[in-house]
């Protein structure tokens, strides 16, 4: 995991408290063993989401000037939090575009 994924997951962390759910079935299918803890699904979540904010597909250059673009990125992380089980969507999305403006924003 890169600095930039840990501090995705660090942001993801402080939403499970408001998690009623358990793991989804694609995040247990997909744990390396039946043990798993939370936290793993989350790093999981973490990293999925850094390769959205780290491809140049998802997130081109100069994607942060544009507000349709941003608002994909953000309904990509909502849907992603959202099949992982978290609640409160909207702020996940909002802190993580945040932090994605500090740390992933890409000039051509």
């Amino acid at each position: 995991m890169n600095e930039r994924a840990y501090g995705l997951y660090k942001i993801l962390e402080t939403f499970l408290e408001d998690t009623i759910e358990e793991t989804r079935e694609e995040y247990k299918t997909k744990a390396s063993s039946e043990h798993d803890t939370v936290p793993n699904w989350v790093l999981q979540l973490a990293e999925e989401i850094d390769t959205i904010y780290q491809s140049d597909q998802t997130a081109p250059p100069g994607w942060h000037l544009k507000e349709q673009l941003k608002k994909e990125l953000r309904q990509d992380v909502r849907k992603k939090a959202h099949h992982a089980g978290l609640n409160d969507l909207i702020s996940i999305s909002t802190r993580v575009e945040d932090y994605a403006l500090k740390h992933y924003v890409k000039v051509a």
